[in-house]
């Protein structure tokens, strides 16, 4: 088969359709949707919000622990489906576990080997398979492939809501782990192909006078540790994450806090219809505009999100946030995903995103228990969000000096 025939048609898309229907399925029912069935478990189990959340943060856990060695694994294209495949049936048979528990320790077992399938079922292998597969457009494809949360979060709600309501918690739970299964397990044997060359493609937009943009292309994943710079770009994932992950839980009891539960409800379905827009956009952003440039607008734009929820007396302005805050918060998986392979690309770049993975599930675990413990002592948001403005222009300051050093080529 040869890639001649890629003139009318790019099997790369196809790798973009199967990894929206991935993460509109499973992403979305392990972050999204999760919080759905929280008043059906906490009153049957007699437990507090804060303990049912903790199985959250065991998912994220059990991720960060496991993706660096599987980011490893998964470099290795011989293994690639047959993991894949694995832990997708491992994501959706721990998700239905959920609905055999009877405290919230069983569940916490379940979220601990949900976290660790789930590492291998979504972001990570969709990102590693995504960079093979796209030599051109890759910030484009990232956010659209990306962005099937938001749509699958916003269509599984109101099904999830009403089957909850009518046959409850245990069988939600059961039904929806073997939906992944049965939904997602061909699209990713057959669909997710792990290299174009398997079936006689080229990368899309590889030309042959394809060169390097930095020396940090194919540094070796070891040797890349060795240097300062990579800690501090690390130091910038990290707290554009903390300030995404953690503020998410919160917008709308702050909202509610400050203007009413009527101008939340209004406002929440806002962001959420415009998240899967803004990491479209953002991604195709990134393609097109110089990086640095692209990283100074996203911080500076979530950190005048954090600001503008401080003002508690402007409903007007509270719509205008929710359009900062979706552009910002889309920062939280396209920037990690697009930015580690546009500095590092490398041959090793599946132990390399596992490691930058790892980082990401880090600051999703500590994000939310660190805004809550703010607002437990100051009684108020305004100091949570003000942590989060400084985060994201912290993020913005480490990423934009790697960019910079990187177009000098003064980084070795």
């Amino acid at each position: 088969m040869s890639h001649e025939k890629n003139t009318y048609f790019h099997y790369a898309w196809c790798i973009v359709i199967g990894g929206f229907i991935i993460m509109a399925l499973l992403h979305s029912m392990i972050q999204t949707c999760f919080s759905l069935f929280l008043p059906a478990v906490t009153d049957y189990m007699h437990i507090s919000n804060t303990a049912f959340s903790g199985c959250s943060s065991i998912v994220a856990i059990a991720s960060m622990l496991v993706a660096p060695k599987m980011g490893k694994y998964m470099q290795n294209s011989h293994q690639f489906k047959s993991i894949m495949t694995i832990c997708i049936i491992g994501t959706g048979l721990s998700y239905a576990s959920y609905g055999f528990a009877t405290s919230i320790i069983h569940m916490y077992i379940s979220g601990f080997c949900l976290g660790i399938f789930s590492c291998g079922a979504t972001i990570l292998p969709i990102t590693i398979i995504l960079v093979r597969w796209f030599h051109k457009n890759t910030g484009l494809a990232i956010g659209i492939t990306l962005s099937g949360s938001g749509i699958g979060g916003s269509i599984i709600s109101p099904f999830l809501t009403d089957f909850i309501s009518t046959y409850g918690w245990r069988r939600s739970f059961i039904l929806f782990g073997i939906l992944m299964i049965v939904i997602e397990v061909p699209v990713a044997y057959f669909m997710m192909i792990p290299n174009p060359e398997d079936i006689g493609y080229k990368p899309y937009g590889m030309t042959s006078d394809r060169a390097s943009a930095s020396p940090l292309k194919n540094l070796p994943f070891q040797d890349l540790k060795k240097h300062t710079f990579f800690y501090i770009y690390l130091i910038g994932i990290f707290c554009i994450c903390v300030a995404g992950y953690g503020s998410l839980g919160y917008l709308s009891a702050s909202l509610t806090e400050n203007y009413g539960p009527s101008l939340a409800y209004a406002i929440i379905p806002f962001f959420l219809f415009l998240l899967t827009p803004a990491k479209i956009f953002l991604g195709w952003l990134y393609d097109h505009i110089r990086t640095e440039i692209c990283t100074i607008y996203v911080s500076f734009t979530f950190a005048t999100a954090f600001i503008l929820l401080q003002i508690s007396n402007n409903e007007s302005l509270m719509w205008i946030m929710a359009i900062f805050f979706s552009l910002g918060i889309s920062a939280g998986t396209v920037i990690p995903s697009f930015i580690t392979y546009d500095f590092f690309d490398s041959d090793d770049f599946g132990s390399l995103f596992g490691f930058v993975y790892a980082v990401c599930m880090g600051a999703m675990a500590v994000g939310n228990p660190l805004l809550a413990a703010i607002y437990d002592l100051t009684n108020s948001y305004d100091l949570a969000w003000s942590a989060c403005a400084s985060f994201c222009i912290l993020s913005g300051i480490c990423i934009v000096y790697i960019a910079e050093k990187k177009q000098r080529h003064t980084m070795l």
